[in-house]
């Protein structure tokens, strides 16, 4: 089992003002999985820009 709490993530700020944690990743954590998990915020009003990964 792997456990991960928030408050040990970077918070990492996009072009968009959003906020964002990565709170999964194969290659930054000891899980082999093919995605990631992450937990985006906004302020109250703002959109988030559409975007993908690759």
């Amino acid at each position: 089992m792997f456990i991960k709490h928030l408050k040990a993530c970077t918070e990492i700020i996009a072009n968009d003002g959003c906020r964002g944690y990565e709170l999964l990743h194969p290659r930054n954590d000891p899980v082999d999985l093919p995605y990631s998990l992450a937990l985006a915020t906004l302020d109250l009003g703002p959109r988030s820009e559409a975007h993908y990964l690759h």
